[in-house]
This record gives structure tokens, sequence and C-alpha cells, in this order.
């Protein structure tokens, strides 16, 4: 457009403008420049040209930055807490775990308390008094994320899947063990190791909740009822089982001699073995008795 206004061919050039009038890209100091050579090349088409371009809407505020979290100094502290939506809790109240997925969030604090800086941790599994698993137990005890670097203070999630069995463990319980080790302070020696250890749990095949049928409330309610149902029947079955206690055996002898030898006799015993004592003869009288009056009370 510029070298046809120089050349003299201002109706070619006058077209061109109005072609890059039209533009919404155009920026403001390039569009009254435009504007100023449209009005010097044709007076009184440089209005005309300014309004039919297009007019951009108004540019928007930027919005505010969004407020950045601050960190501290190296991490003094960690802490962890557990995410099992399948936990159940046994008759004394301990926390029990499943096979299934557990979530393990991790934070880290300066010794101000604040968020602190990035902290690589490590997890561990090990028994209830802090003693270590056996090397082979141990290695396959943890499926999934067991090590991250914790940033800004965290959360962060360690997600992962528990294969050791407080059955195979002599029923031990387990507990999580968090180490971590910041960064040492410019000038110092190495920084000191972090540890810190979740609450005590038991380890089981499945809980008994399901991810259908019904929310983690309402299965949890049903296996609490059903447990009280059980407790109730166990109970109750128990009660029936306490049979009066029968009356004192009082006569000598209930079942002949002859009558026991040909019980207890065998094909060798007959061909000439070895033959009952008479002690024997009473023990198995008595026996028998016994067996026969609990048996009579039973049917009653």
């Amino acid at each position: 457009a510029n070298m046809a206004l120089k050349s003299g061919r201002v109706r070619e050039a006058l077209m061109e403008y109005e072609v890059l009038l039209r533009r919404r890209d155009l920026e403001p100091a390039h569009r009254a420049a435009i504007e100023a050579k449209v009005a010097l090349a044709a007076p009184g088409k440089g209005s005309h040209l300014a309004r039919a371009a297009p007019r951009l809407p108004p540019k928007l505020p930027r919005p505010p930055a969004l407020p950045t979290v601050p960190v501290g100094g190296p991490a003094a502290s960690l802490g962890l807490s557990l995410v099992a939506k399948y936990a159940n809790h046994d008759a004394s109240g301990g926390l029990v775990l499943d096979k299934r997925v557990v979530v393990v969030r991790v934070t880290a604090k300066d010794a101000a308390g604040s968020p602190a800086q990035p902290v690589g941790v490590r997890l561990l599994l090990e028994y209830e008094d802090g003693s270590p698993l056996l090397p082979e137990a141990a290695a396959s005890a943890l499926v999934g994320t067991c090590q991250t670097v914790v940033h800004k203070g965290g959360p962060a999630d360690l997600r992962l899947r528990l294969t050791a069995m407080s059955s195979s463990h002599s029923r031990r319980r387990f507990r999580f063990a968090l180490l971590g080790q910041p960064a040492p302070a410019e000038g110092a020696g190495s920084a000191p190791l972090l540890r810190a250890t979740s609450e005590p749990f038991a380890m089981v095949h499945h809980n008994g909740f399901s991810s259908a049928g019904g929310s983690d409330s309402q299965q949890r309610a049903l296996a609490a009822k059903g447990r009280a149902g059980g407790r109730a029947f166990a109970q109750q079955y128990r009660q029936a089982e306490r049979l009066p206690e029968p009356p004192a055996l009082e006569r000598r002898r209930y079942f002949p001699a002859s009558s026991i030898v040909a019980a207890t006799a065998t094909a060798e015993g007959a061909e000439g073995g070895a033959r009952l004592t008479k002690s024997a003869i009473r023990l198995c009288d008595r026996l028998a008795a016994l067996v026969a009056q609990q048996l009579a009370q039973r049917s009653l």
C-alpha cells in the first residue's frame, strides 16, 4: 500500500489501507498511522474508512495473581495420615486394613511450623513395636508408590497396596514408617534423618466391604448389624448348649463284661490276642454309661 501511494496509485493504496483497517489484530498505533495516511491521500475519506473499520472491545484488566504459598526453611518434621476407604475396626477398636488400595498422605513442616522446602520421602512397613520385617518379606510387602518428593509442604499422596497379612506374621500388627532426608542448610553438615509413623493396624485379605451395593455408611451399618446378630446367635447357642448337670452314676456296672469284650474285640483278639483286664473293662463300662447318659439327656 505504501509503495502504491508513493507511485501515485492512490486508488489501489486506499483499497489496501481499507483491508488493513478491517483487521481486528491491528495495533492502535498502526491504525492511527494508516488513518493519517488515508487522510493525506484522499481528504474526506479517512473518516469514512475509520467508521468502516471494526472497533475492538476494550481490553479486560488482568486477573490478580494467585497467592503463592510461602515456603520456609528445611523440613524439620513429617506428618502422615491414612486414607483407607474400606478400613474397619476390630472389637478392641484397632484399625484393620485389607489388600485394597490405601492412600498415605504426607506433609512436611519446617521448625516454625510453615510449609517446608522440598524433601524426598520413602515409605516402609514395619511391625507395631518398630522391629523390621524380614528382608524377603519386606521386599514384596508394599506394591505401588513408596517414595516421592513433597513440594511446598504437601500434601503428597502415596497410593499402594499391602500384601503382608497378619495371619502370616503370627497375627502381629503393622505400621507405616516414613523416612525423609532434607537438604542440608548452606554451610552446615548433613541434615538429620526425619521419621514419622502411622497408627498400628492389622492386615486381612478382605474386610467385607464392596464397591457396589450401597454407600460406605450403609455397608458399614449392615456389617455392624451382621456382627451384632452373629454374636447374639452365638450367645443363644451357647446358652442352649448348657445342659443341666446329669445325675451321678450310682451303679457299679451298667453293661455286661461279655458285651464290652465282644464290642472291643478285634479279629486278632478273637484268635488269641491280648484280652482286656478287669480295670479296663470297668473303665469302658463307665465311659459307655456316660455317653449313653449324655445322648439320653440331649434327646429329651
